[in-house]
C-alpha cells in the first residue's frame, strides 16, 4: 500500500520521534484508518474473528471490508465481512450492520447469497458469508459490452425469483445492480440449462424489513437516499414507503443495461439522474435500440414505470411476463428457464471472430463462413462498429511490422523522452493478498511469496492481464492519456519474461501490442500481433544490468510522442504509439459507444515459468506545461 519513497520517509520519522508506524502513516496522509485497520487485520490473521482464520482481502466498501477466511471448525472457506473499526463510533453503523445479518439469515433460496454465522468481538461485527467464486454482472458487461436477449431474461429470471423469496419474508433489497448479481456455475445436477450460469444476488446489506418503521428511519436518517443512482426506483429518492416494486424496478433498470449496453441514465451526474427519475423521462429501449424484441422493450418499459402502482402488482405476475418473454424468443418449447431442456446458452455475447472465412459446422449440422455469425442471428450495431476498428488495428500491425522490420527507406528520428509531470494520483496495482482486479488469460497465476517471504504474483507459462485506470464518477474506471507503471520482475526459472503495452482491451480481439521481453541473452524491445502470435523484435538485444535470475525493475511510460521504457536504470529507445493518445481528448474517444468496456491494459507473461512480479503501481502523467 505504500510507495518505496514513502517507506523511507515513515522510516525516518519513526526513528525521530519513536511514534508507531499505524500513527505516522495516518500523521502524513499514506494511509487511512480502512488501510490501516485491513493492515493489522492481515498481520494477525487468527485474532481477528474467534473461528476464523483470515486469508486475505476480498474486497473493501464503504461499510466495511470482506475477507476471506477458513471457518476452523468446519475447515470450509467462508466471505468475512467485517465492520471498520474506524467506523464503529457511529452507532447507526453498527445497528445497520446487525439488521443485514438478522436479514440475511432469514433467507433460504439458491439465487440467493447464504448467511452463516453472525457476532462480535472485542467491538468488532462480522457476518460470514457463503463465499461465491466468480464475476458478477457488472464485469460481465464491461467485457462484453451488452448481452442477447435470451441470455439477459434468463439471468434475470433467477435474480426476480430469489427476490420473490425475500418478499416473502418482508424484505426489499434496495440496491439491486449488475455488481450485486454475481455468477457462478451451478451445482451438480442443478435444473439449469447446460452452459448457463447460476445467479447469486449479493449484499442485502441495504435490505430492511418492511415492516420496521424504526429501522427504516434509522438507516435514511442522514437524509440520504440508500442505493446506485442509476438502478434505484424514483421513489427511492422521495418516500419512506418503499416496496418490493422498488426492487422490480432496479431490475428493469439492470435489464435495460444488459440489453443496451448502459445504464438507463447512463453519462448523466447525479442531479440529472434525479430530475430526470422524478420526471420519469429517459431514453427508452426501443428508442436506443430498436433491433430488440417488441416483447423485451414493452416488459422493460413496465418494470420501470415512474409510478409504482404501474410496476407489476407481485412478483407471480413478473415472473410470468419474464417467462413469456423467454418463449417468444426460444424457437421450441422450454421451462422456466427460458430455453429448450439441454441447449446450451451461451452467457456471453457473441464475438465476430478475426479467422480467415472457411468452412464451419453449425450446431444444427450445417455450415457457415468462419468470421460472420449465423444468418438467423442479428449483429449488434457496436459488433459492426467493431470491423472498423478490426480493419484499423490490422493496418496498424501491418504498418509497425513493416517499420519493425526495417521497410522503410527513410525511417524517422527516434522520438525524443521529456519530463513528464506528476498529476499527484497514484495507485498499487497488487497489493500482495489477491489478484483482484486481475484477468488470468491462460496459464497457472498465483498470489505467493518468493524466497524471501515477500509477496508477489507467480505465474508459469501462461498470460495474466490488467487494465490501467482510475476509478471516475460513480465509482466507474476510467482510461488515463498519460501514465507511467512501475514492476518488479524476478525471472528465477523462467526462460523468458515479457511486459506487454500499448494495447486496449477490446472484448473479442487479441490485438498488437508492444513488448519488453527479458531473456537470459539480454533485454529487447519488440511487437507481437497476439498473446500466442510470433515477437518480432525491434533490433538487438541490450544487455542486463543485473544477471538474468536476479530481480529486475522495470518502468514504461506513456508520453504524446512515444512510449518508453526504462530496465534497471537503463533507458532502451521510445516506441511509437500503436493507440492515440491526444491531448484534451479520451483516449477511448474513438470507439466509445461502439465498444463498451474498451479501456488501456498491460499483460505479463511467462514462458516455461516459474517468474515473479511485484511492487506494480501506476502514476498519472501529465505533459509539461509551455
Amino acid at each position: 500500500m505504500l510507495t518505496k519513497d514513502e517507506v523511507l520517509i515513515m522510516q525516518e520519522a519513526i526513528n525521530k520521534s519513536g511514534a508507531p508506524p499505524e500513527k505516522v502513516a495516518l500523521q502524513k496522509g499514506y494511509l487511512d484508518a480502512a488501510q490501516i485497520d485491513i493492515i493489522e487485520t492481515l498481520l494477525h490473521p487468527d485474532d481477528t474473528v474467534p473461528g476464523y482464520e483470515i486469508i486475505d482481502i476480498l474486497g473493501q466498501g464503504g461499510m466495511g471490508v470482506v475477507y476471506r477466511a477458513r471457518q476452523l471448525n468446519l475447515s470450509r472457506i467462508v466471505a468475512l465481512k467485517t465492520i471498520l473499526l474506524s467506523r464503529m463510533s457511529d452507532k447507526s453503523t453498527a445497528g445497520r450492520f446487525a439488521q443485514e445479518a438478522h436479514t440475511i439469515g432469514k433467507l433460504r433460496h439458491p439465487n440467493i447469497i447464504a448467511a452463516y454465522d453472525f457476532g462480535q468481538h472485542e467491538g468488532r461485527l462480522f457476518l460470514s458469508m457463503e463465499l461465491v467464486e466468480g464475476e458478477d454482472v457488472e464485469i460481465l458487461l464491461r467485457d462484453q459490452g451488452r448481452l442477447d436477449e435470451l441470455t439477459a431474461w434468463s439471468l434475470a429470471r433467477q435474480a426476480a425469483a430469489g427476490l420473490a423469496h425475500a418478499n416473502k419474508l418482508g424484505v426489499v433489497h434496495r440496491d439491486i445492480k449488475p455488481a450485486n448479481l454475481l455468477l457462478v456455475d451451478p451445482p451438480e445436477g442443478f435444473p439449469l440449462p447446460e452452459g448457463q450460469l447460476m445467479v447469486k444476488v449479493a449484499d442485502f446489506g441495504l435490505a430492511f424489513l418492511a415492516d420496521d418503521q424504526q429501522t427504516h428511519t434509522r438507516l435514511t436518517s442522514d437524509n440520504s437516499a440508500v442505493g446506485s443512482p442509476h438502478y434505484m426506483a424514483p421513489e427511492q429518492l422521495t418516500d419512506l414507503d418503499v416496496d418490493f416494486r422498488a426492487d422490480i424496478y432496479a431490475l428493469g433498470a439492470t435489464v435495460y443495461h444488459m440489453l443496451s449496453g448502459r445504464p438507463p441514465f447512463g453519462g448523466l451526474n447525479l442531479s440529472q439522474i434525479i430530475a430526470q427519475k422524478l420526471s420519469g423521462e429517459f431514453k427508452t429501449l426501443n428508442e436506443r435500440c430498436p433491433e430488440l424484441s417488441p416483447a423485451s422493450c414493452q416488459l422493460v418499459a413496465k418494470m420501470l414505470a415512474r409510478e409504482p402502482a404501474e410496476r407489476h402488482a407481485d412478483y407471480h405476475s413478473l415472473l410470468n411476463d419474464i417467462d413469456e418473454v423467454l418463449g417468444k424468443l426460444s424457437p421450441s418449447g422450454h421451462g422456466k428457464s427460458g430455453v429448450p431442456s439441454g441447449e446450451k446458452i451461451d452467457t456471453r455475447t457473441s464475438e465476430i471472430s478475426m479467422m480467415d472465412t472457411q468452412t464451419l459446422p453449425s450446431a444444427d449440422g450445417s455450415t457457415r463462413e468462419s468470421g460472420r455469425p449465423p444468418d438467423d442471428v442479428p449483429v449488434p450495431r457496436w459488433a459492426r462498429k467493431r470491423w472498423a476498428v478490426v480493419a484499423s488495428l490490422l493496418l496498424i500491425v501491418l504498418s509497425m511490422g513493416a517499420w519493425f522490420l526495417g521497410g522503410q527507406p527513410k525511417p524517422a528520428p527516434p522520438p525524443q523522452r521529456v519530463e513528464m509531470l506528476d498529476t499527484g494520483w497514484s495507485n498499487p496495482l497488487f497489493i500482495g493478498t489477491s489478484l483482484s482486479g486481475w484477468t488470468n488469460r491462460f496459464g497457472d497465476w498465483i498470489h505467493s511469496q518468493d524466497n524471501e517471504g515477500g509477496f508477489v504474483i507467480a505465474g508459469t507459462g501462461g498470460v495474466i492481464e490488467r487494465r490501467l485506470t482510475k476509478r471516475g464518477d460513480q465509482g466507474k474506471p476510467v482510461p488515463m492519456e498519460f501514465y507511467r507503471f512501475d514492476l518488479s520482475v524476478q525471472p528465477y526459472e523462467a526462460s523468458a519474461v515479457e511486459v506487454h503495452f500499448d494495447l486496449m482491451h477490446v472484448p473479442g480481439f487479441d490485438g498488437p501490442r508492444s513488448v519488453v521481453r527479458i531473456e537470459p541473452d539480454g533485454v529487447v524491445l519488440g511487437l507481437r500481433t497476439s498473446d500466442k502470435g510470433p515477437f518480432v523484435p525491434h533490433g538487438s538485444p541490450f544487455p542486463l544490468p543485473r544477471e538474468y535470475d536476479f530481480r529486475h525493475a522495470i518502468q514504461v511510460e506513456r508520453q504524446p510522442s512515444a512510449w518508453f521504457v526504462t530496465i534497471d536504470g537503463q533507458q532502451l529507445p521510445g516506441l511509437p504509439n500503436l493507440t492515440p493518445a491526444t491531448p484534451g481528448i479520451d483516449i477511448n474517444e474513438n470507439v466509445k459507444g461502439s465498444l463498451p468496456g474498451a479501456l488501456p491494459e498491460f499483460r505479463l507473461k511467462v514462458e516455461d515459468g516459474p517468474a515473479w512480479f511485484s511492487d506494480i503501481f501506476i502514476e498519472e502523467l501529465q505533459p509539461p506545461t509551455e
